[in-house]
């Protein structure tokens, strides 16, 4: 480093930094930090690089080492902070940022991170307030009206979202995060005109972003020709099944179809919906002309609500292992057979609003005449070992490898309850009877106020009349079960 000053360095290595640059920067902090080790802010910023890198553990020994020798330093607690919420570690994030704070008050960034912290604590009225503390400091902070349209949203505050959207894409307008979270606020609504194009800004901030070889176009909706097309997946298991039912059209405009979808999907769209070939995410990529997602198909068929192709079953299952499913719960005599699913996937960030716990629906478990068969995988699926004295459970998800064994189960129950997860698309995608629990705050899918679904003729939706409160959903359920018995 000897051409440039020790300022001129780190200048050089934030201006990196913030260019997404990471390694240059990181190599610029180390030289500056093997001249002057005392160096604060090129230690705490090469802390934040390596952190920014997934290099978690060299990340926390150099922002331990500033908080040691400098712990007056408001900008090593906030980094500190940002280190546990990238770790999804949330009351010490939440910790290191009140220090931050209390160091120095009109910390606008730690302030921010805060109301992120506390939101994902479930406290999002205090998120709320911290945010609105931000603006007053500073107006101009688009990720602040960014995430306080996401808490008002979480609150069922839509309008309050979308102005503050607004007012964060004023600021940023090419900001990929507003632009999708507006797309969904529209999807919500039903706008669908305006929201599945913005919803493709979604695209752009995909973490495991599909990667097609160099030159493969994305697929604007023009006839094919005789030319080979790749859907892929982008999401999770219930978005494949929601949007690949539009395979058939991609084949109408007279080209060859090729799927790559998750693993536990590759069974069961083998051989259906016009599709010439499904593969894994570990298989080699046949050769292919063009690609496109899944979750854009909608776009490129300008899809409203009157135009959804809602035709269902567009899954068939197995006819062989339905007709062993429907051996094994005839033996047990004549009862209505009722698949349920109570939690979803713990990783999905809005998991907190949409899960539950078997034990709230013991209401259900004194119904006579219904023998309930569990659906659930997971983690959450545990709770039907505890379950078995106040159940008529029967659980042979054991047996479940992958969906193509759970569609031939799911076509052999009379009904399938759950709350918003894979199975419940499945359900749907196979014309069975599903009621489906959604919180008060629903995914955008399900839209705003109705008791069923466009996008599945057979699917009714039970709905949270407040936050949190799954009590009045599922009474209704309850209810509606004791008219099928009766």
């Amino acid at each position: 480093m000897p051409e440039l000053t020790l300022q001129d360095a780190y200048e050089l290595a934030v201006r990196h930094h913030r260019a997404g640059e990471l390694e240059q920067a990181e190599s610029l902090y180390r030289q500056i930090l093997a001249v002057a080790p005392d160096h604060p802010n090129a230690r705490v910023d090469l802390g934040t690089a390596l952190r920014q890198q997934g290099r978690f553990e060299e990340a926390l020994v150099e922002l331990e080492r500033v908080m040691s020798a400098r712990p007056d330093l408001p900008e090593v607690h906030a980094a500190m902070g940002n280190f546990h919420l990238a770790r999804r570690d949330f009351a010490p994030a939440a910790a290191a940022f009140r220090r931050a704070l209390d160091l120095l008050p009109g910390f606008a960034i730690a302030r921010n991170n805060l109301g992120r912290a506390l939101q994902e604590m479930g406290d999002v009225d205090g998120a709320i307030a911290e945010y609105q503390r931000v603006l007053r400091l500073e107006a101009t902070f688009a990720d602040a009206h960014l995430n306080l349209g996401t808490a008002y949203w979480e609150k069922g505050l839509f309008s309050e979202a979308g102005r503050e959207y607004e007012r964060a894409l004023a600021l940023q307008p090419a900001d990929s995060r507003t632009r999708m979270n507006l797309g969904l606020l529209w999807l919500l609504d039903g706008d669908f005109a305006r929201g599945w194009e913005a919803f493709e800004a979604r695209r752009e901030g995909i973490a495991d972003k599909f990667t097609p070889p160099a030159g493969q176009p994305l697929w604007d909706g023009s006839p094919l020709n005789g030319r080979t097309i790749l859907l892929h997946n982008e999401q999770g298991l219930g978005d494949t099944i929601q949007f690949i039912r539009y395979a058939p059209m991609v084949a109408s405009r007279r080209g060859r179809v090729v799927v790559r979808c998750q693993t536990e999907l590759v069974r069961l769209l083998n051989g259906q919906l016009g599709i010439d070939q499904v593969i894994g995410p570990d298989v080699p990529l046949p050769a292919f002309d063009g690609y496109c997602p899944l979750p854009s198909l909608p776009r490129i068929f300008a899809t409203d609500q009157s135009t959804i192709p809602a035709g269902v079953p567009y899954l068939s299952p197995d006819s062989t292992i339905v007709s062993r499913w429907q051996r094994r719960l005839s033996e047990s005599g004549g009862k209505l057979n009722v698949g349920f699913v109570w939690a979803g996937n713990p990783a999905n960030p809005s998991d907190r609003r949409r899960s539950l716990h078997l034990s709230a629906l013991s209401i259900l478990s004194r119904m006579p005449g219904i023998r309930w068969v569990t659906l659930q995988k997971g983690p959450a699926a545990e709770q039907a070992k505890t379950a078995a004295g106040e159940l008529d459970l029967i659980d042979w998800t054991a047996e479940l490898h992958d969906l193509a064994d759970t569609a031939a189960l799911v076509a052999s129950l009379d009904l399938v309850i759950s709350v918003d997860t894979a199975v419940a698309h499945l359900a749907g995608a196979l014309g069975k009877p599903v009621w489906v629990l959604i919180p008060f705050v629903p995914d955008w899918r399900w839209m705003l106020g109705r008791p069923d679904s466009p996008w599945y003729p057979t699917m009714r939706l039970f709905r949270q009349s407040e936050v949190g409160n799954w009590k009045q959903p599922i009474e209704q359920i309850a209810g509606e079960l004791n008219h099928l018995v009766l």
